[in-house]
């Protein structure tokens, strides 16, 4: 009996070798794929409520009045790697009393510091094909939203430019804290002044030409407004859309001297 318990003991210590380095094998594997799956599955859940989350901050920063567009939401988030977007300086947004979301200096500033500038995918620029393109599938509510953030520039007469990272919620004052580069001092910056196309216009914007400067010192605390009336010129057919939506700018014209 001795004899053939070794023999079977000796029979099986190969089987169970062979049960060891299978389950183990089995174990990597599986602890690999249930690893990548949780991973996978976290991962996405995560993104969910970051997009979530971000899409609240964007709404909460632009304020209720407006229907913000899923055009903006999906450019926004894409940059929402970069905080300040085209920014330079610190700042801090707040609400104001009768104008919505602005931007306050979080330390002083000297005149003449570039205060924003573009910076490649926090921008677009559009001609009237590709601006109607991109309203297309708007509401007219969505529509007007965008025509009330897009502004054009005398150097591109046939485009409308649109700001997607903070720089948009600066304000307008007929007194203002901010100057466009391109009517301070800057006229003789290159840019390539007949672009065949928008991207050539965005590649142009690149140019601290139409970057925006500190007016003036500026104290902390004090909100970043620039004249809306001054360095912009809209091409012809925004006038028409803006009929067409019923987009009025009177409140800004009664502020021309």
């Amino acid at each position: 009996m001795a004899y053939s318990s070794t023999i079977s003991r000796r029979r099986l210590a190969p089987r169970l070798i062979d049960n060891r380095i299978h389950n183990r094998i089995h174990n990597r594997i599986h602890n690999r794929i249930h690893n990548r799956i949780h991973n996978r599955i976290h991962n996405r859940t995560h993104n969910r409520i970051h997009t979530l989350f971000h899409q609240f901050v964007i709404y909460d920063r632009l304020g209720s009045e407006h229907f913000i567009s899923e055009h903006f939401i999906e450019r926004s988030q894409r940059v929402a790697s970069h905080d300040n977007g085209g920014l330079c300086v610190s700042y801090t947004l707040r609400e104001t009393p009768d104008k919505g979301w602005g931007i306050f200096a979080a330390a002083p500033i000297a005149g003449g510091t570039i205060l924003w500038r573009h910076v490649l995918g926090h921008y677009a620029a559009y001609d009237e094909r590709s601006f109607m393109k991109y309203i297309a599938k708007m509401s007219p509510s969505e529509v007007a939203y965008e025509l009330e953030h897009v502004f054009g520039l005398p150097e591109f007469p046939d485009y409308l430019i649109r700001v997607f990272d903070d720089g948009v919620l600066m304000n307008h004052s007929s007194e203002p804290t901010v100057l466009m580069n391109n009517v301070y001092g800057a006229r003789e910056m290159a840019y390539k002044s007949s672009p065949e196309s928008a991207r050539e216009v965005e590649e142009s914007l690149l140019s601290d030409r139409f970057a925006l400067i500190a007016a003036r010192d500026v104290a902390m605390g004090e909100e970043l407004t620039h004249d809306y009336n001054v360095g912009v010129e809209d091409p012809s057919y925004y006038d028409a859309l803006c009929e067409q939506y019923n987009v009025s700018w009177s409140w800004l014209e009664e502020t021309i001297e």
